[in-house]
């Protein structure tokens, strides 16, 4: 009880905008959660498209936004997946207009067990997920070019 009143003391005593960042930041993670678990995948990665090139006002410190995107979903009670973290990143990029790409990718572990992860990258430079050398990219899906939606590049595989 005591460390969850330090918290939310110490949550109180923040300026109302990071207030309010810290409150959207999970809402979105349990937005994201609810999405991964029952929504299909095709409604999932569908993103309306946005011009890079015209740029929000309202630029928020990319970095300031996974580390709190990252010491949040430390902080759930469910256990906030690396699609969830990337999902979200990717809402507030999008809300910016900055343009980035969300990775899918799989490999196998030292025990040959599948290992699925996701990360975003801006500008090739990996920002949420990393490192990421041993995955195999199986899906990327670029925002924030002339791209429309349809031009994502997810791994089909034939189940027949």
């Amino acid at each position: 009880m005591r460390r969850f009143l330090t918290r939310l003391w110490r949550f109180l005593c923040l300026p109302r905008a990071e207030q309010y960042q810290i409150i959207v930041i999970t809402l979105l993670l349990a937005k994201m959660r609810l999405k991964t678990k029952y929504q299909p995948s095709q409604r999932l990665f569908q993103f309306s498209p946005f011009d890079a090139s015209i740029t929000s006002r309202n630029q928020t410190d990319i970095k300031q936004i996974i580390k709190r995107i990252q010491q949040i979903a430390a902080l759930v009670w469910w256990r906030a997946l690396c699609l969830e973290q990337a999902l979200t990143l990717s809402v507030f990029l999008t809300r910016q207009q900055r343009a980035h790409t969300l990775f899918i990718g799989v490999k196998r572990d030292q025990q040959n067990t599948f290992a699925a992860h996701a990360w975003v990258s801006i500008e090739r430079e990996v920002v949420l997920g990393g490192p990421v050398d041993d995955y195999q990219i199986i899906a990327t899906y670029p925002r924030g070019s002339t791209n429309l939606p349809d031009e994502t590049t997810p791994l089909d595989i034939d189940h027949s």
